[in-house]
């Protein structure tokens, strides 16, 4: 087990890791299934337990490979929207239960890739030219967002049986950020968001026409379709929110995401 494994090596080991995906991609899923609670918390419970020893004996713990559906994926799941939003809540997750990082397991062509390329090979020399950059990247980005400057988690208290999950952080410079994730396919509503000493808040948003959305993800309005370097698209789109009578008001569509950034 981890605990007699750590203890006898201990001195020779960095990292410990782990794979985990939600489910088999080569057998028909729920269309739904990454929008369930399970989907984002199956896997840091499952290695919660070995973090904890990994860190007792000081080696850094690691996911070394993970995504939605093992074998490859699932069309319609693993490259719709509906991965961006579990990717957001499971990477907060596996942070909340102490995992130092994560490794996504990607492959060009693959229902679950994040970006893919067309290639082009003459000799001894293949090009690549970028295709798509799918839902999961932007995941990444808006995590990537949510997480900079060293932030560390902040503990939340959400008052609502919706299928709405919030996670809160903390910067090195102080600026406490709340990502908010709405993955109800039919509940919109609005949430009020307590913090004092704090009267004004910027929202980035993540959101697609729907949950199996393949293409027209933006984040804070951006998009890369159409991008042919990688380089995001369009204007960026950021909402403002002053506190009023001691709260912030954030309306949450159907299966979106909300970055909140607040200032004083």
């Amino acid at each position: 087990n981890a605990q007699s494994f750590d203890s006898a090596e201990a001195s020779v080991l960095a990292p410990f890791s782990q794979h985990y995906y939600v489910a088999n991609g080569a057998v028909s899923n729920p269309d739904d299934i990454l929008l369930t609670p399970s989907a984002a918390t199956s896997g840091p419970s499952a290695v919660a337990t070995a973090v904890a020893t990994a860190h007792r004996y000081g080696i850094p713990f690691r996911m070394g490979e993970m995504n939605s559906l093992y074998n490859g994926g699932e069309a319609g799941i693993s490259n719709v929207f509906e991965s961006a939003l579990w990717a957001v809540d499971t990477m907060f997750e596996y942070a909340n239960v102490g995992v130092d990082g994560v490794n996504w397991h990607v492959g060009n062509g693959g229902n679950y890739a994040a970006f893919e390329f067309d290639t082009q090979t003459s000799g001894t020399t293949t090009t690549y030219a970028l295709s798509s950059v799918d839902p999961l990247y932007y995941s990444l980005l808006f995590f990537q967002a949510a997480t900079s400057n060293s932030a560390h988690l902040l503990p939340v208290t959400l008052g609502t049986q919706a299928n709405l999950t919030a996670w809160a952080t903390v910067d090195a410079s102080g600026t406490p950020r709340l990502v908010m994730i709405n993955k109800d396919k039919n509940s919109t509503g609005t949430v009020d968001i307590t913090l004092s000493g704090y009267s004004h808040a910027q929202i980035f948003r993540l959101t697609a026409p729907s949950f199996q959305s393949s293409s027209g993800v933006t984040f804070a309005g951006q998009t890369f379709h159409g991008s042919t370097n990688g380089v995001i698209q369009g204007t960026q789109t950021i909402e403002s929110v002053d506190v009023s009578n001691g709260v912030f008001q954030v309306p949450m569509p159907i299966t979106s995401a909300a970055l909140v950034v607040f200032t004083n």
